[in-house]
């Protein structure tokens, strides 16, 4: 029977998966693909496949949450029946793979909506023998049903400096989601010299959505600041702010 350390990192492996989707490509237990799946007009339903990589059997459990977030970046996850999906149960031999029917009744939207199927390891029929706590592997991926003509659009909205926060939003006006891979954000000085960088990893907003973000900037960075600029890009094109950093800024 598997160690209890087989469980505990499954649970590690569901939060990286669900920060980064790339995870899924070396997950312990089983993999599936594609790591995000696309519905539309034209295709309403599509395989996905899922291997079983360990040496025992898997018992697998299928559903699907409307997604949402909040604008904070969290999932918000509801129950919905705009997905049809078959088998709910899967069970999988060791090196042995499984197909999963995806697919949609809802062909035509003007918008872009958004779900997450969910696939959870299930405890084995035996009892396990090994003690301690045991986790169990969860796979969060991403399907959209897309519009027939998709038109991205992500604005950087409410770019302010204030008692040593710098906060701005990431807004969604276009009718699919966006996903920056990075957001950068200078800041320099009168001189032009750079004296605040930072990187942020970028992250799904959703059709219609906003991702609200709050940066505290250390006081003998932000009295150097004139100027600050946010940028990020969006199918390769470039989407940037600049602010010109008022007086009293870094008051606290």
């Amino acid at each position: 029977m598997p160690s209890s350390s087989h469980y505990r990192r499954g649970i590690l492996l569901f939060l990286l998966i669900a920060l980064h989707p790339s995870a899924l490509s070396w997950a312990a237990g089983f993999q599936v693909y594609p790591i995000r799946v696309l519905l539309n007009a034209n295709e309403s339903s599509t395989l996905m496949t899922v291997k079983n990589e360990s040496a025992e059997r898997l018992r697998l459990q299928v559903s699907i949450m409307a997604w949402d977030q909040s604008k904070q970046g969290e999932m918000v996850l509801k129950p919905t029946d705009d997905i049809i999906f078959y088998p709910t149960l899967l069970t999988i031999n060791p090196s042995d793979q499984r197909n999963l029917r995806v697919g949609t009744h809802t062909k035509d939207v003007s918008r872009e909506k958004s779900y997450r199927i969910l696939i959870e390891e299930l405890p084995p029929n035996e009892k396990a023998q090994a003690s301690g706590v045991r986790f169990l592997t969860r796979i969060s991926i991403p399907i959209f049903i897309q519009p027939r003509k998709a038109e991205p659009k992500g604005v950087i909205d409410q770019l302010t400096l204030r008692k040593g926060e710098l906060s701005f939003d990431i807004k969604n006006e276009g009718n699919v989601h966006i996903q920056p891979r990075e957001i950068r954000i200078k800041g320099t000085s009168p001189d032009g010299g750079v004296q605040l960088e930072r990187k942020i990893p970028g992250w799904y907003v959703l059709s219609g959505g906003l991702r609200e973000y709050r940066i505290e900037v250390p006081k003998n960075e932000c009295v150097k600041l004139k100027d600050l600029k946010v940028e990020f890009e969006i199918d390769e094109k470039p989407v940037n702010e600049s602010y010109a950093v008022p007086v009293n800024a870094c008051a606290r």
